[in-house]
């Protein structure tokens, strides 16, 4: 797995949960905060856009070592917007159906929508030396 672009996949995590870890607290704030003041999917909306801006910004360099062309950049918003939806599903059903504090649903969306998002980076950006 070395000779995948970034470098081993143990030191890709370290990186992703550097980086990921500094979106995923800035943005879990924002999220608790605005779910105190609206219904906690607009509040998920708002700070999971943050998120991916943020991620597709820096993910591809910070992370995998990655230039990561607009197309591969373009492809990991994409992915994004598939993991929001599966966020916003387990918004749904944390709030929706089982009616958890708002603690609980940051608790168990958060965790979700990071393993999905280093997944979809991994894939997208470790590509990149496996077609030079």
């Amino acid at each position: 797995m070395n000779s995948l672009a970034g470098g081993s996949t143990p030191a890709q995590v370290l990186r992703f949960l550097a980086v990921g870890g500094t979106n995923t607290l800035v943005t879990g704030a924002v999220f608790l905060a605005l779910s105190a003041v609206v219904a906690p999917a607009v509040a998920y909306t708002v700070a999971f856009a943050i998120g991916v801006a943020f991620a597709v910004l820096v993910t591809p360099r910070l992370v995998f070592s990655d230039s990561a062309p607009h197309h591969r950049r373009a492809l990991y918003a994409a992915w994004y917007l598939l993991v929001y939806v599966v966020g916003l599903g387990v918004v749904y059903v944390v709030h929706d159906i089982l009616g958890m504090d708002r603690w609980v649903i940051v608790a168990v969306t958060v965790p979700t929508t990071a393993i999905l998002g280093f997944l979809g980076a991994r894939r997208l950006f470790a590509v990149s030396s496996r077609t030079a």
